[in-house]
């Protein structure tokens, strides 16, 4: 396991820098994150071909009303699909348990996945203007806590279920 690096000046060990939040690419987001550096394996990953998925988890004041969460959520999606960088976005709320009042990092509110076709889009759109433009205006509003992670598209399956691939008996 890495060592983690020596906290940076003026900022407490496993606290994020204020960036955007989505200004980090493959395992450099998971690295500042965690704080870790990342070995170069694994930053290989992030020259990988193929479609990437930016998941965002955000905690939102309880100060926050319900119709100003679907206005973020509402403008986020035009603006990342105004873009023309992502092929698709989606937003789903939170479902609380008891043991949230515990989490290590915060109670999240709402999760969100922008799909890109490869992580040079995703970088792109990282530099997006219209996109930082909107984060900074709804940071000032309703400031928010966000963590994310970019990485290839899961296959999540319910327990039981073969995973299937194109040519193979369970697929057909």
């Amino acid at each position: 396991m890495p060592t983690p690096p020596p906290p940076h000046p003026g900022r407490p060990a496993g606290t994020l820098a204020r960036r955007s939040f989505l200004m980090a690419g493959g395992a450099t987001a998971v690295a500042l994150a965690t704080g870790l550096t990342t070995a170069p394996e694994a930053r290989a990953t992030d020259a990988s071909a193929g479609p990437v998925i930016h998941t965002l988890v955000f905690s939102f004041s309880d100060t926050m009303p319900a119709d100003q969460r679907d206005a973020f959520f509402a403008e986020m999606k035009t603006v990342v699909m105004g873009s023309k960088l992502a092929e698709s976005i989606d937003h789903k709320p939170h479902l609380r348990l008891p043991d949230d009042d515990h989490a290590p990092v915060f109670v999240s509110s709402a999760i969100a996945e922008i799909r890109c076709k490869d992580l040079p889009t995703l970088r792109r759109l990282t530099a997006y203007g219209p996109l930082n433009d909107f984060r900074t205006r709804w940071q000032a509003r309703y400031p928010y806590k966000v963590v994310w992670t970019n990485h290839a598209p899961l296959s999540v399956r319910p327990a039981g279920h073969a995973l299937s691939t194109p040519g193979s008996e369970a697929a057909r």
